[in-house]
């Protein structure tokens, strides 16, 4: 059993792989970041430090667990746009 099936196995809902691919996943979102610690958080929400001027944002599991915010759908996804940037060896404007 690969740790996949397992995850489907305890899983509190029973999606298919289908359902999964085409779920708002916070990794394709443009509110995804990773603070410090390497966690993901979302910076749709967060909250300023008046003090420090710092914005504390909170982890995308919590905001994706509380149906009061994202939650489940993904009520605020909005999907990543990829960027493009040339390589070394290509000239900016389309010419050889």
């Amino acid at each position: 059993m690969k740790w996949r099936d397992l995850m489907f196995t305890f899983a509190p809902f029973s999606w298919t792989t289908t359902e999964l691919s085409e779920m708002n996943l916070c990794k394709n979102c443009q509110h995804l970041r990773m603070n410090s610690w390497k966690e993901p958080v979302c910076s749709f929400y967060g909250k300023v430090n008046v003090v420090s001027g710092y914005v504390i944002y909170e982890l995308c599991d919590d905001v994706r667990g509380d149906e009061t915010k994202c939650g489940l759908e993904g009520r605020f996804y909005h999907r990543r746009v990829p960027s493009f940037t040339p390589q070394d060896d290509e000239p900016m404007d389309g010419h050889s």
